[in-house]
């Protein structure tokens, strides 16, 4: 026994001889970790990355890390790391046996690729695209020289309609595939937008802010954490963890005066500080097109161009905060406060037919906040991100003047005393809005192709005013308080090598709410109880790596914010018997994505129908409005996107959206008529040439040319009236010309001109658009 077990033991130690002569490496494994970033120190994923003499290739991930394994004795080495649209990067290597290795590689441009366009390739923002939701991504980095604000930006983007009451500072209504106004919900950082104020409007914030721009047509994912009935704008601030300095200043007609100033600093390793400043300021004094009456006669003389005279809009708000960062218990903790104030003049109420000159509001906001990430919470796996806030805003809306202006700015005192310029009775309402906010987000990877998500979003809202003009009831003499609270689970699966990827969801809706039913002489209180639940899934499956389909479909609910429920307390009554608005909603899509060398081509088509209960629309009267529910409204939205580059210099795109939303109640009695006031056929056509290096090595001229067309609608319910007094909004095309030059990578400068041809446009309610105008911008940023 003895013998057999000692010839066991010598034959063991021949075969392990024999393996590590017969193979060397065997037992000199080690891994090598390359870390490939642009020159602002922003991941690159997809890169190629190669040792030439190890004959060992790999590809960056989201992250822009790739990993190769060696099994060699070999010592050195050539890196070689590739990526289109960057210098080719080689690099000499000498490994230290049994050792992993980190290289971190900066890619360098070989040009300035100043397109703007909707990122089809793959990138960090295709990476979200390729998911099993249906959604743009807008990279920013290259735009964010031009004189544009968010919103601008937006408006290219397919299936997206942007409708404003006028310039700088105005309200305006986000529609994406049928999906508008409240429906569509605004995020920064995934934090909902809805209590920041007007200074934090998409029409005020500068394309600077946003490094990655997220547009969701339908599902949108758990970790958002609201009721979003079907679309959703993520905005995503600059993460880079470098220091670096951002600055520009834009002005143009009417006189529109832009300044944001972004700044960050590393103290230490672990500590950062940040400051970003931004303050608007126009006067908005464009010539619409009026009817004008003669003073002595009272006749008519017909459609004359007047100037706005009392439509001035300035904004400015400042953030602080510090950040702390890569530490072993947080991965990131940022305290910061945000401050702002705007003054906004009233020109007009929801139409041009009453016109105001001394009518205004303002408002001023503060806002602390705290957000905590940390990796490996408790558990290994599971990442936590938490976040609170407390908002604290005043508003005073000012209707004080008996006068009755006309166009040309003249006036006569109204005979009723009481009266104010466009409310029935003078008002000098003053209300205090105070709101706490908590979002919490668990992520657990099961493994590399599971993962489940939870999520839980709560609100509290609190308005109480008094309005020292105003003899009779109003809706914030006592406190009206607004609680909401929304829970997500998702679970997330990928399969057959990645080309099936599926997200299944739950969500679970409550609301609180304790407002008043109010009106002259009348003051009912109101509380309401609402608690609702939701489901739904979404899938992709690539057919090829070029093909990919997409579906979805979703039961979900939009809970009633505040604005809507309890007004603005001058052109937006209240109503405080608003019920959430109940959607089902599918989608099918479809994307096709082809690069040959230097030409990349782009299909995406995507079909939308929904059937709501209960929809929240505004719904004017007179000069004033209130939102309402529409018991049953179906619709569906098809819109396609075509889109060629070339070597990143040349770029072509046109889409289309064509909406049919459709009233299936008999409420009005209008029985299976479009709704009206919407836009439901539009889209845009837009192309660009980049030269690079045209007087120096670092320097690039832009072109742009953006085309924009909507069909005419109509104002009002189209089987309302005769043919020849139907009221519609008539058809409109518009041109705009942008030119950026690129001095080098920290100077730019450039040029746009907005409705090129002068032509006269129309949006909400027949409120016309500022004419021809322009724009210029100087930027400086630099970073270390």
């Amino acid at each position: 026994m003895r013998l057999l077990l000692l010839s066991l033991i010598v034959m063991q130690t021949i075969s392990v001889g024999f393996c590590k002569t017969a193979n060397p490496d065997a037992y000199n494994k080690y891994a090598i970790y390359v870390v490939v970033m642009d020159e602002e120190g922003t991941p690159i994923p997809y890169a190629s990355v190669q040792l030439i003499h190890h004959k060992k290739s790999g590809v960056t991930n989201a992250n822009g890390v790739a990993q190769l394994t060696l099994h060699t004795h070999v010592s050195t080495d050539t890196l070689v790391v590739r990526y289109v649209g960057y210098e080719e990067v080689k690099r000499a290597l000498y490994f230290k046996r049994s050792k992993p290795m980190k290289i971190n590689i900066r890619l360098k441009s070989l040009y300035v690729d100043l397109d703007n366009v909707v990122v089809h390739g793959y990138s960090e923002t295709s990476q979200i695209k390729r998911s099993s939701f249906t959604v743009s991504a807008i990279e920013t980095k290259q735009i964010k020289g031009l004189s544009k604000d968010i919103n601008q930006t937006l408006e290219e983007v397919p299936g997206v309609k942007i409708r404003q009451t006028g310039g700088m500072g105005s309200d305006f209504n986000f529609t994406i595939n049928g999906f508008s106004g409240n429906q569509v919900k605004f995020f920064i950082d995934g934090i909902p937008m809805e209590f920041l104020g007007r200074s934090y409007g998409l029409n005020s914030l500068p394309i600077n802010i946003a490094q990655r721009i997220e547009v969701y047509k339908g599902v949108t994912p758990v970790y958002l954490g609201a009721d979003v009935l079907g679309a959703a704008v993520n905005i995503v601030t600059n993460k880079q963890k470098r220091d670096y300095l951002d600055f520009s200043y834009s002005y143009g007609s009417f006189n529109q005066n832009q300044l944001s100033v972004l700044s960050k600093k590393f103290v230490s390793e672990h500590v950062a500080l940040f400051t970003n400043v931004i303050g608007n300021y126009a006067d908005n004094d464009y010539k619409v097109d009026v009817e004008i009456y003669d003073k002595e006669d009272l006749s008519y003389k017909g459609v004359q161009k007047r100037s706005r005279f009392h439509d001035a809009y300035k904004g400015a708000s400042a953030e602080f905060g510090v950040s702390l960062v890569d530490l072993p218990w947080v991965d990131e903790l940022t305290l910061k406060i945000i401050g702002s104030t705007d003054y906004k003049e009233q020109q007009t109420g929801v139409n041009m037919t009453q016109v105001a000159g001394q009518t205004y509001t303002t408002s001023k906001m503060g806002m602390p906040s705290v957000l905590y990430r940390k990796r490996g919470f408790i558990l290994k796996k599971l990442d936590l991100k938490a976040f609170t806030s407390m908002n604290i805003n005043s508003t005073m809306v000012a209707d004080t003047s008996s006068r009755k202006y006309n166009w040309d700015g003249d006036y006569t005192l109204n005979a009723i005393g009481t009266s104010g310029e466009l409310l029935r009775y003078k008002t000098l309402l003053t209300y205090h809005d105070r709101s706490v906010m908590s979002n919490v987000s668990l992520d657990y990877p099961i493994n590399t192709h599971q993962k489940i998500s939870v999520n839980n979003s709560y609100s509290y809202y609190r308005r109480e005013g008094t309005d020292e003009a105003n003899p009779y009831e109003i809706p914030f003499k006592e406190p009206n308080i607004l609680k909401k609270n929304i829970l997500g689970v998702s679970y997330e699966w990928k399969a057959f090598s990645e080309k099936w990827r599926s997200n299944i969801f739950y969500k679970n809706y409550w609301m609180h709410l304790e407002s008043v039913e109010a009106s002259y002489n009348t003051y009912n209180p109101i509380e309401a109880t609402y608690h609702h639940h939701g489901a739904g899934f979404s899938s992709t499956f690539f057919i090829t790596d070029d093909f990919q389909l997409k579906g979805s479909f979703e039961k979900t609910y939009r809970l009633p914010q505040a604005a809507e429920t309890l007004g603005n307390g001058l052109l937006i009554l209240n109503n405080a018997n608003l019920k959430p608005e109940q959607s089902d909603n599918w989608n099918f899509g479809f994307v096709w994505n082809k690069s040959i060398g230097l030409h990349q081509w782009m299909v995406e088509g995507n079909y939308f129908y929904r059937s709501s209960k209960d929809l929240i629309r505004l719904n004017a009267e007179n000069i004033t409005s209130h939102y309402e529910n529409l018991s049953m409204v179906k619709g569906s939205s098809y819109n396609i996107d075509l889109s060629y580059r070339y070597n990143s210099r040349f770029a072509l795109s046109a889409n289309a959206t064509y909406l049919d939303d459709v009233n299936k109640s008999n409420q009005y009695g209008f029985y299976d008529v479009r709704i009206p006031n919407k836009p439901y056929l539009y889209g845009n056509l837009y192309c660009s040439y980049t030269f690079p290096r045209l007087l120096r090595q670092k320097d690039a001229l832009s072109l742009r040319w953006n085309s924009n067309y909507v069909h005419q609608f109509f104002l009002a319910w189209p089987n309302m009236g005769t043919k020849s007094e139907k009221y519609t909004i008539p058809e409109q095309l518009s041109h705009s010309l942008s030119v950026l030059y690129q001095l080098t990578p920290k100077v730019s400068l450039s040029v746009a001109c907005n409705n090129l041809l002068d032509a006269s446009l129309y949006d909400n309610y027949a409120l016309q658009k500022p004419g021809r105008s322009f724009m210029t911008k100087v930027r400086y940023y630099i970073s270390k």
